[in-house]
């Protein structure tokens, strides 16, 4: 009986005992005691497993704490020191730095970057945040994830003092960062060599080398390798995809066509980027119409991916099918709202069509997404650029420059502002800066050419012309402006066979025709100028300037009926343009029209009051007509007296124009005055001997009467 009682009573007690445990173990206990806002008894917390899991924790974040801190002391020497190594490099490969330092001593940099990077104080602003980056980086730099850490690592530039090392330390950024990641691909080719040793056939470390190359840019031996996976196993579409892949950032488009066409056909039902792929090489060499191909059947194969949109977008383009292009950029945004390419890219389509407001827009847009979109700054600027709102246009360029200091097309186009604004030294300033960061850079060469061609500086125009030319022998503009340099220095014959080749290569476009027959004028073959003319007017029939040069050449073949007729036909379409009432009227004063002569200056000059050269035209009419009905000695001193004070009396001619006004007033003491100053500002010896056959007549007492010759 006892025995059996007994047997109860443990019975009972186990039971009760699991129950507890259980209790326990569930936290019955724990949130029972929370309840009541007290702690529960030590002997309860001893028989929590939560206790237990609480303090494995805690040794595990207390170990995971120090560790942090170890491998960041670690990370700090490290990072200083690859830090201090760009910076140096970087100082040695800099041609000139405006900088106090002369030279840079590794231990001393590195001693000043771990300086700064315990700095959480003073100093500088936000120096715990440079810490945190630089804590960032070393983890990031880990795993090699390059972008990012080179994004943290500017921030932590940025955030220098402004001296000269954090200019130094922006520009290692990228060696830094480049120098890491090739570092590290290359113990990872080593590994796949090692592999390639024992087993010369082992298609995945060819694949894997492949593509260790291809991130080093190493684009030909990347090919090798995708080759020899095709020669073991030609039905392996993906070392065709990948080969084509390499192809393309090669910059061999057509070949990487030729393996995306080959990898499709292998597998009919491959991921939407074989198609995606091969229509950016379509677009790439121009064939949009198998681009916007390929892009639909990856856009039908994964409708949710914007990037095919995007593409599309500019297939669209560049065939000139800009609605679509819009449609095809709206639905990339749609797909992805912070997609500032694709902003940017709608603003150029909206440009095209003439929609400059939302241009602006888009572009806007790209920047309130990233402030640091280069290009978005750029366009921004072409637009205010195109509607003349130059300082608007100058401060997006210059924008664009301190964010990127090689931006190419900012540099030129701001170098296109100056030469707007009339500061053509600036301009050659900003082609030239632009020169020293791409030799090659054409366009540069050719604009700095117009402006020496335009400050009269024939020569150096001449030569950054044939630059431009040996850089793109399809350079039509080029060839045609070298024509037009040639042409000022009297150089015909060289002028006709730039402007031979420039027709050569666009003989649609009307001034290299016009051109070629100021050079025949100059020549005296008349006939043949007459011919360029018409045919440019074919061409364009509403420039002006072929209407007045072929007018001149009738003068000059006494065909005056023909004449008179291009001359109107030129006002009509331009009669607010002055200097073709100047070119009428110096036609008539040559053939002795005195009336209409005034009459075309007089309108020239109400047209423009302020140009010195119809201010002298009319006046030298007034003072030295050989018809007194159309001499007047005081309008001729009050216009040629306005002529030199514009031009600060340096001008030997218009001095000469004054002179003769005071003769005829009868004034020859001023006259004389005025033609001595003349003689002494002339810029040749025959305008010299010009001015002194005037100053003896005034000397005699006579005026100047000049006779027309046609």
């Amino acid at each position: 009986m006892k025995k059996k009682l007994f047997k109860y009573l443990f019975i009972c007690l186990s039971v009760f005992l699991y129950i507890f445990l259980f209790l326990i173990a569930s936290g019955y206990f724990r949130h029972y005691f929370a309840k009541k806002n007290c702690n529960p008894p030590s002997w309860i917390s001893w028989a929590d497993p939560s206790y237990y899991r609480g303090l494995g924790q805690a040794k595990i974040k207390r170990f995971h704490d120090n560790s942090k801190e170890k491998a960041f002391e670690i990370a700090k020497d490290e990072l200083a020191k690859n830090i201090a190594q760009a910076i140096i490099t970087s100082y040695k490969e800099r041609v000139k730095l405006e900088s106090t330092i002369s030279t840079l001593d590794e231990a001393e940099v590195i001693a000043e970057v771990k300086s700064l990077m315990e700095h959480q104080k003073g100093g500088f602003a936000r120096g715990g945040d440079w810490t945190n980056h630089c804590k960032r980086l070393y983890y990031v730099n880990l795993v090699y994830y390059r972008d990012f850490a080179h994004d943290h690592l500017h921030k932590a530039a940025e955030q220098l003092p402004d001296r000269p090392i954090k200019q130094i330390l922006l520009q290692g950024t990228d060696q830094l960062i480049k120098a890491q990641r090739e570092a590290r691909t290359r113990y990872l080719i080593d590994r796949a060599n090692q592999t390639l040793e024992t087993n010369s056939n082992d298609i995945p470390s060819y694949m894997d080398r492949a593509l260790y190359y291809l991130d080093l840019r190493e684009y030909q031996k990347a090919i090798a390798d995708y080759s020899k996976v095709i020669e073991l196993d030609p039905k392996y579409s993906i070392a065709w995809n990948m080969r084509g892949y390499t192809h393309q950032e090669f910059g061999h488009y057509d070949l990487a066509i030729q393996d995306y066409t080959q990898a499709i056909k292998l597998d009919p039902g491959s991921a939407a980027e074989n198609y995606f792929n091969r229509g950016l090489c379509y677009n790439e060499t121009g064939n949009y119409k198998k681009a916007i191909l390929d892009f639909s059947e990856t856009i039908r194969r994964n409708p949710n991916w914007p990037n095919p949109y995007y593409d599309r977008g500019r297939a669209y383009y560049e065939n000139g099918q800009y609605n679509k292009a819009i449609a095809d950029n709206t639905r990339a945004i749609e797909l992805n709202p912070k997609y500032v390419e694709a902003y940017n890219n709608r603003g150029f389509d909206y440009e095209k069509l003439g929609q400059y407001d939302k241009a602006i827009e888009d572009y806007n847009r790209a920047l309130e997404i990233n402030p640091r979109y280069v290009e978005a700054h750029i366009n921004l600027g072409n637009i205010h650029f195109y509607r003349k709102e130059y300082d608007q246009a100058k401060s997006n360029y210059n924008h664009a420059i301190e964010l990127d200091a090689k931006a190419l097309e900012a540099i030129l186009n701001l170098g296109n502002v100056y030469s707007a604004l009339g500061n053509y030294e600036k301009a050659i300033e900003n082609y030239s800066k632009a020169l020293q960061i791409n030799p090659n850079y054409a366009d540069a060469y050719y604009n700095r050419g117009n402006k020496y061609d335009e400050l009269g500086k024939c020569d150096q125009a001449i030569s950054d012309y044939s630059r431009a030319i040996e850089l793109n022998p399809k350079f039509f503009l080029a060839h045609n402006n070298r024509g037009v340099s040639r042409l000022h220095q009297r150089r015909f014959e060289e002028a006709i066979k730039d402007f031979n080749q420039a027709i050569k290569i666009n003989p649609q476009d009307a001034n290299p025709y016009f051109n070629r027959a100021n050079a025949s004028i100059g020549l005296g073959r008349l006939d043949q100028a007459i011919s360029d003319l018409n045919t440019a007017l074919k061409l364009d029939p509403i420039k002006t300037e072929v209407y007045i040069s072929r007018a001149q050449c009738y003068l000059a073949m006494g065909r005056y009926n023909l004449a008179w007729a291009d001359f109107d036909r030129a006002l009509e379409l331009n009669p607010r343009q002055p200097n073709i009432y100047m070119s009428r009227g110096n036609a008539h004063y040559r053939h002795k029209h005195y009336e209409q002569a005034i009459a075309d200056f007089a309108k020239a000059l109400e047209l423009e009051p302020d140009n010195e050269e119809y201010l002298n035209s009319l006046a030298w009419v007034y003072a030295t007509c050989p018809l007194a009905e159309f001499r007047n000695g005081s309008k001729a001193m009050e216009l040629a007296q306005k002529a030199c004070e514009r031009t600060d009396w340096k001008i030997a001619g218009l001095l000469d124009t004054l002179a003769a006004a005071y003769a005829e007033m009868a004034n020859f003491e001023k006259a004389l005055d005025y033609q001595q100053k003349a003689i002494e500002l002339a810029g040749s010896e025959k305008e010299k001997e010009d001015f002194k056959l005037r100053l003896q007549l005034y000397q005699a007492g006579r005026p100047f009467r000049e006779i027309p010759q046609k």
